[in-house]
């Protein structure tokens, strides 16, 4: 996929401590997503991979949302906010959400084998979220917000996978 990232000048200062905050949470999705493999069992990556989504999701909404926008109230899913906070990331949310029903039975024992290549895929696809979060973080730490993302995909790239 290629494409052009589009950034646009922010009226608030960056505040020092949610671009840490941002990174660390990023650095943590990088380091889960490495050692997915660790695991010889496919259910364990898918697992660990979809952690590692989750965690980045966390990194974008540290810098996507505004400390008061997240009402009382609502969603409380990353992936049920990540649309509202960073509109550009709503097709990973929409994919990466769709893996929580599978994540919660691999926990609970429900499901035992999946399909390698749903794995692999997976992870492919959480690479390329990883590139946008981090653009996202960089873009907060210049005081900038990218509103069109490069690896951004959509619904019908990622289900022709």
């Amino acid at each position: 996929m290629t494409g052009t990232r589009t950034t646009t000048r922010r009226t608030t200062t960056v505040d020092p401590r949610l671009a840490l905050r941002a990174r660390e949470l990023l650095g943590r999705a990088e380091a889960m997503a490495a050692h997915a493999d660790d695991s010889p069992e496919p259910t364990e990556q898918l697992r660990a991979l979809y952690l590692a989504a989750l965690r980045a999701a966390g990194a974008a909404l540290v810098v996507g949302e505004k400390s008061t926008a997240r009402p009382r109230r609502g969603p409380v899913s990353a992936w049920a906010r990540l649309p509202r906070a960073l509109p550009e990331l709503t097709t990973w949310a929409t994919y990466f959400a769709g893996l929580s029903r599978l994540r919660a039975d691999i926990e609970l024992g429900v499901v035992r084998d999946v399909d390698p290549r749903s794995v692999q895929a997976t992870r492919t696809r959480l690479a390329d979220f990883l590139e946008d979060v981090r653009a996202q973080v960089v873009a907060f730490e210049h005081g900038t917000r990218v509103t069109a993302g490069h690896r951004s995909a959509t619904l019908t790239e990622l289900s022709a996978g």
